[in-house]
């Protein structure tokens, strides 16, 4: 028998194919899916709602959901996660600004029998919102600047507007003339803001413009007459204590929502 190896033999002699490799690959790529899977969307044990470490037990959640019943039978389980989130994220601002509460008071012995061992943070909200609201302070010099920044807002309706409209194949030269045939009109801020003129004055604006085809809006007087600041001095001021106030509430919420891995298991 000879010694020489066939190219039958060599073929015998070939390693796993790709079949069997592919479906190794295949069936280790499943395995890590199914648990990443369930440790990113399967409940850990005895816990309702996670923000990054802070877990809420099951029978808090409960109780929370228990007392938020009481004043309204209809809440759905979606904004009792969101109460338990944001009060959760606004009491870690709270401790961020040393906010501090008492735990000994009558207050906290009445949130702890509606909220078990969430009262703390409960608290926390409670005292960061009244900590803002004493010091939401607003001066004449706010008030007069954001009446002067929102000046446009405050117009009377009859605020006198004259203009005329023209469409050209060119752009308007600076010597444009109105032609006879174009008669001037009477409008107002509102019609100038649906052409998207929303600080009108005695100008030529450019509306629209496509290949040969340039419509303009040419005012030719503008008379607005502005609400004095003394009229609506005390609406000013409820809007910048509402910016000072829920404003920044909102902010501190979005900024927590964007930094902290919430999760929701109920």
């Amino acid at each position: 028998m000879s010694d020489l190896i066939t190219i039958k033999e060599l073929t015998k002699k070939k390693g796993p194919s790709y079949a069997i490799i592919g479906l190794i690959l295949g069936c280790v790529t499943l395995t890590i899916f199914y648990f990443y899977f369930i440790t990113t969307n399967l409940s850990p044990i005895n816990t309702a709602v996670k923000v990054n470490d802070i877990k809420i037990k099951n029978e808090t959640y409960d109780l929370i959901k228990e007392t938020l019943k009481k004043d309204n039978d209809n809440i759905q389980d979606s904004w009792i996660n969101i109460f338990i989130s944001d009060t959760i994220i606004l009491s870690e601002k709270a401790k961020e600004l040393n906010i501090n509460i008492d735990t000994e008071g009558e207050n906290y012995s009445k949130l702890v029998e509606k909220y078990g061992d969430f009262a703390e943070r409960v608290l926390l909200r409670e005292n960061l919102e009244k900590s803002l609201q004493k010091n939401a302070i607003i001066t004449e010099d706010e008030i007069y600047n954001f009446y002067e920044n929102y000046k446009d807002e405050f117009y009377i309706n009859n605020s006198n507007i004259e203009y005329y409209a023209v469409q050209l194949d060119h752009p308007i030269s600076p010597d444009y003339k109105r032609p006879n045939n174009i008669p001037i009109k009477n409008g107002s801020i509102h019609l100038m803001r649906k052409y998207g003129i929303y600080n009108p004055k005695k100008h030529t604006y450019l509306i629209d413009e496509s290949e040969n085809s340039y419509k303009y809006i040419i005012i030719t007087k503008c008379d607005i007459e502005y609400i004095p600041i003394d009229k609506i001095k005390d609406k000013i001021k409820d809007v910048l204590y509402k910016q000072k106030t829920d404003g920044v509430i909102s902010e501190y919420l979005n900024n927590g929502k964007l930094t902290y891995n919430i999760k929701y298991y109920k």
